[in-house]
């Protein structure tokens, strides 16, 4: 497999046929005498002012790091979209619930948390503890946890301390840090107890103010029935925005895919669904991604607890057989958006989380250059300035030289434009002062093809346009843009399939013949 990082700017999916003959007029624009077809007699002089050779494996050029395009095992180029478009935390999908109690005796078994607890490995966290006492006089004070112990060491979490009297109450207020404590209860209670004796005679009492709250919990590790949560998958577009540049047209991909990836490393099942999944058109529609796959609601894999740190995939591919994808993608595709509702532990199963876990929601895309497309309209553009041509020349004629290797005829017609309008969604907002080819000119056929499908040679076209006086004198003194507006087919309007090979290419020349005055 061979992977090609290109020479332009586009960044999208569709047929590499209409790409090429797209990418012709952005390549390199030239004011050189180069490559010129020079007519046999003189003095005329020819001035190339485009010169583009375009294989198809480098029609695009700095793309985002999502996309590639690839030759496969056959030499059929691809198109792949690849990007992780979302991705949960386990901070931010799982969160300890604070815990506060008033303790009414010297010993109590609490559950402390909303769910079952078999095992968990404190990273951070705080244990605040308020205690007073009348009457008067400091008091020792001993306090434990005794489900949990150090993680080093295997220390029971135990306080031991003073509460001091101002003469009237005895009082105590102090914060601890729990990290790296282990929790461990062999059941879903937490014992806990304190011990408080009167410094002066040892004798003990009951406290009149017992309180203590655990906050700000993480956690290395976590293991029991935690219950289930949600999470919203927020909306989000992905933009395809080359289509910026076409005004209309269809593209049909014969074999078109889309993965959805769920990486999952939660010991815990998920459940993701979409509220949203739709393709936005070129046109403004919206099409709706539908799949047998999603008739009803899908559990996402995960690690038992003899798998942490272990992360699966679960994968929905969605192709022509058991979605809509094919339809979908018909018209010109702008964007894809999505959003949805997640829900960890839907079916309430026993299992772990680390605080390395994380869901990664991803989007593959694979459209391999096979199908056919139907008028599809681009334009594109370009500065000029003719004004050095205006003086001492006889003759001046524009001349089109083109070399085209795929399988598509190209309908071209070239603009002379003021600098007043852009192109904006595919069409020119400005000024067209005049058009140089001739109906019966802008038609550049395709490449022949053998019985194998493929391109057998190099399909040839000159085109010489010249002006009279009026048009022309027109078109030096008040051009400022140079527009093309391409219209390309498949296979004479298809639907006929054809292949892109990365052996392909689109060659065109744009000149000017120039006969100056002697």
């Amino acid at each position: 497999m061979t992977r090609y990082y290109p020479c332009m700017r586009l960044s999208s999916i569709y047929l590499a046929c209409f790409l090429l003959v797209i990418s012709i007029f952005s390549c390199k624009k030239m004011d050189e005498l180069a490559n010129a077809e020079v007519p046999d007699y003189e003095p005329d002089l020819a001035f190339t002012l485009i010169n583009s050779r375009i294989p198809a494996s480098a029609v695009l050029a700095n793309l985002s790091p999502e996309v590639d395009i690839i030759a496969k095992e056959d030499g059929v180029l691809s198109m792949v979209y690849s990007d992780d478009i979302y991705s949960v935390t386990a901070d931010s999908a799982f969160t300890v619930p604070p815990f506060s109690y008033y303790l009414a005796d010297s010993t109590e078994d609490l559950t402390i948390f909303s769910f079952l607890v078999r095992e968990m490995h404190i990273k951070s966290g705080q244990l605040y503890v308020n205690m007073r006492h009348d009457p008067t006089g400091d008091i020792a004070i001993e306090f434990e946890l005794t489900n949990a112990e150090r993680f080093n060491n295997g220390q029971p979490l135990r306080i031991r301390d003073t509460m001091r009297s101002d003469g009237v109450t005895a009082t105590f207020e102090k914060t601890y840090n729990l990290n790296n404590y282990y929790i461990t209860p062999s059941d879903p209670n937490f014992r806990i107890r304190y011990d408080a004796r009167k410094v002066s005679d040892n004798s003990r009492v009951i406290l009149d103010v017992f309180y203590f709250s655990l906050e700000n919990m993480k956690v290395y590790y976590l293991e029991g029935l935690l219950g289930s949560s949600t999470y919203e998958v927020p909306y989000n577009v992905i933009y395809f925005d080359v289509f910026e540049r076409i005004s209309s047209g269809y593209i049909w991909y014969d074999d078109p895919t889309l993965d959805i990836i769920i990486k999952n490393s939660f010991g815990y099942p998920l459940q993701i669904d979409f509220n949203v999944l739709e393709v936005g058109t070129k046109s403004g529609g919206d099409i709706p991604i539908t799949s047998t796959l999603f008739d009803e609601p899908a559990i996402v894999d995960y690690p038992g607890l003899n798998e942490i740190g272990v992360r699966k995939e679960t994968v929905y591919h969605l192709d022509k057989t058991n979605s809509n994808i094919q339809d979908a993608l018909y018209p010109l595709i702008k964007e894809i958006r999505y959003d949805g509702l997640g829900t960890l532990n839907p079916i309430n199963a026993f299992g772990h989380l680390t605080d390395t876990s994380k869901m990664i929601l991803a989007l593959d895309m694979d459209l391999p250059w096979t199908g056919w497309g139907t008028d599809i309209t681009v334009w594109d553009q370009w500065n000029v300035d003719f004004s050095s041509y205006l003086d001492d020349f006889e003759n001046i004629k524009f001349k089109v030289v083109t070399e085209n290797f795929i399988p598509s005829n190209v309908d071209v017609q070239l603009y002379f434009a003021l600098a007043d309008g852009t192109l904006a969604d595919g069409e020119f907002t400005g000024t067209i002062l005049d058009s140089l080819l001739l109906d019966d000119q802008r038609t550049f056929v395709q490449a022949p093809i053998g019985t194998d499908g493929r391109v057998t040679a190099t399909a040839k076209k000159e085109i010489t346009a010249s002006l009279d006086k009026t048009r022309l004198e027109n078109i030096l003194t008040n051009t400022e843009k140079v527009l093309i507006r391409t219209v390309v087919q498949s296979m004479d309007g298809g639907p006929q399939v054809v292949r892109i090979y990365e052996d392909y290419f689109f060659e065109v020349r744009l000149g000017i013949e120039i006969t100056p005055n002697l």
